[in-house]
């Protein structure tokens, strides 16, 4: 699991405006949604706070830049893990193209996600989780994939342990049976 702060991912805060973070799973995603922003259920975490983000959890970072004048939002979408990573738009975009043409979402959603980020962002996180067999999109599965690893490789060590000593038996009974005079 990753620990990782809103402001670690290339946007810089300006405190006239705002910033937020928001931690989401795939079951907490709501495509019907009005907008994009409703499309993200999750829980709220403040610019300068810690979180921690699992397999199959992810962290929207979001801040208001720019003049008065002229100011908008910049986005960033981070995959949770043993590390966690930036969801480049070009991945998005191509997870996203792949369930078009496999008819998994209408045209409909793909306009709606090239006009709203946040919905966007809603939409990758609900494909990439209903298309992995083992679901990274189960919150909190590290530890029990990690425990599970670990007995694997107890029954590989002693696997290992066990065709050593058949290795050493072989050696001995085959020099048992070669003749001395050689």
């Amino acid at each position: 699991m990753a620990i990782t702060h809103c402001g670690d991912w290339g946007i810089t805060r300006d405190s006239r405006y705002k910033a937020w973070g928001k931690k989401v799973t795939a079951d907490r995603v709501n495509l019907t949604a009005r907008s994009g922003g409703f499309a993200l259920g999750g829980d709220w975490v403040k610019w300068d706070d810690s979180v921690a983000i699992g397999n199959g959890e992810y962290l929207v970072v979001a801040a208001e830049t720019g003049s008065r004048k002229s100011h908008s939002y910049r986005y960033r979408l981070i995959a949770g893990g043993e590390v966690a990573r930036l969801i480049e738009e070009a991945e998005r975009q191509a997870v996203i193209a792949a369930a078009l043409a496999a008819g998994d979402i209408t045209e409909g959603d793909m306009a709606r996600q090239e006009n709203d980020r946040l919905y966007e962002y809603a939409l990758y996180i609900s494909l990439v989780c209903s298309q992995t067999n083992v679901s990274p999109c189960e919150p909190n599965r590290t530890e029990e994939l990690t425990a599970e690893r670990a007995k694997l490789l107890q029954c590989v060590a002693e696997i290992d342990a066990e065709l050593l000593l058949l290795r050493e038996a072989a050696i001995a009974v085959e020099a048992e049976g070669e003749p001395s005079g050689k």
